[in-house]
């Protein structure tokens, strides 16, 4: 595997995990800055982004804290899809567990913003 291809998933890969962290905390600010932004066209408003925290915290409540065993990705590099806006981006699935120890999988769909990655999943999913 090239190099600059294997610090690209490295950086993926701990960019995702941390977003997981960051979720564990609770509805915060620092979640948005995962959050491809794109998709801040629809939160535009408080009542958009108070659903999404209410979203989060009730994934949360069902789930409690979960721990990230596992991310795949495949990474698509220039191949300036206008759904991506041509941007590069990732596609794939994160393996995880939640404190009850029952095994989950996210797909995950992330898009390469100018100095990292961006998430484009707003609600997570069980």
């Amino acid at each position: 595997m090239p190099r600059k291809y294997s610090n690209i998933m490295d950086d993926l890969d701990n960019r995702i995990r941390r977003y997981y962290v960051v979720l564990n905390e609770g509805p915060s600010l620092s979640a948005y800055a995962f959050l491809d932004v794109d998709l801040f066209e629809d939160f535009c408003d408080n009542s958009q982004m108070e659903l999404h925290a209410q979203l989060v915290e009730s994934f949360r409540r069902v789930t409690g804290k979960i721990t990230v065993l596992q991310v795949v990705m495949d990474v698509h590099l220039g191949e300036n899809l206008s759904v991506y806006k041509g941007r590069d981006y990732a596609m794939g699935r994160t393996k995880w567990r939640d404190e009850k120890g029952v095994i989950h999988f996210f797909s995950e769909r992330w898009v390469k913003g100018k100095h990292c990655w961006f998430t484009l999943n707003v609600t997570p999913r069980k």
